[in-house]
């Protein structure tokens, strides 16, 4: 990818028309735009993982909670 210059012009644009400079920051714009779409997708997706992990981590926890209530349910019962 060409480099800015000091004039804030890429490096291999200088002598190029002003519709292909247009065209090239269009398709350079898009490009990034395409490449920041893909790494919050990823990130969607890490996202949604970690709320499928937390939702099973806490019905485990649940079930848990619910064999304790039911153990000093038992317990009261016996004593």
């Amino acid at each position: 990818m060409p480099e800015p210059t000091e004039n804030g012009e890429e490096t291999g644009m200088q002598g190029k028309s002003e519709l292909e400079q247009i065209q090239y920051k269009q398709s350079k714009t898009t490009n990034e735009s395409l490449e920041s779409t893909r790494r919050m997708m990823a990130l969607c997706d890490e996202s949604k993982e970690a709320g499928i992990r937390t939702l099973v981590a806490l019905d485990d926890q649940g079930e848990q909670l619910d064999r304790i209530e039911d153990d000093n349910d038992k317990i009261n019962a016996d004593m």
